[in-house]
């Protein structure tokens, strides 16, 4: 027989409720959304024998993040295929539903390139909670800009991701944070190079 495993992660994008609306993309439901879009016959409490099937394994998530672990399997190779092709299929529709424009990065230290005012800048951003400095934060996006002076309060910037430096971590101390910036900083700017 042929036999597939699927990893389906899928990003969302949360806010509180009362602010939610057009905005809040729920993972969790896209999930659902994900499950329902298969075959319901074509699991294994509903085939036998040489029967093809799509077999969920493992799901977790919340409105933040979900994963989708599946087994493919199809003793007919051309149907096999046409399994995988499904999940590929579902998953490039659920992208064009949920745009890409809404992904969020993985939380920790990026070495970033800014424009600001239509001028270019290299930086560093963290994407996360803050947790040296606040308990149970709301994640957030901060981006320091070498070479810039000026106040970039309520404008806006894009800002392009090139390098992942390091995980999200909680320091000990604000102290033992600021060293660690400046190791950051440093690496971006090799990374800008």
């Amino acid at each position: 027989f042929n036999a597939a495993s699927a990893l389906i992660t899928i990003h969302g994008l949360s806010f509180h409720p009362g602010s939610a609306k057009n905005r809040m993309i729920n993972a969790a439901r896209i999930a659902a959304q994900f499950i329902q879009m298969l075959p319901d016959a074509e699991t294994p409490e509903h085939t036998e024998g040489y029967e093809g099937f799509y077999h969920l394994i493992g799901m977790k998530g919340d409105c933040e993040e979900a994963t989708l672990t599946w087994i493919l399997r199809d003793h007919d190779r051309a149907r096999f295929e046409q399994r995988k092709q499904r999940m590929q299929a579902i998953s490039d529709y659920l992208n064009q539903v949920y745009p890409a424009d809404y992904v969020i990065p993985r939380r920790g230290v990026y070495a970033v390139e800014a424009i600001l005012d239509g001028k270019r800048y290299g930086g560093v951003c963290n994407v996360g909670r803050r947790p040296t400095v606040e308990e149970n934060g709301a994640d957030t996006a901060e981006t320091h800009l070498f070479d810039f002076s000026g106040d970039g309060y309520g404008k806006t910037a894009t800002v392009r991701f090139l390098r992942f430096l390091r995980e999200e971590k909680k320091f000990r101390d604000l102290a033992a944070l600021k060293e660690q910036i400046a190791h950051d900083l440093e690496n971006a700017k090799e990374v800008l190079e």
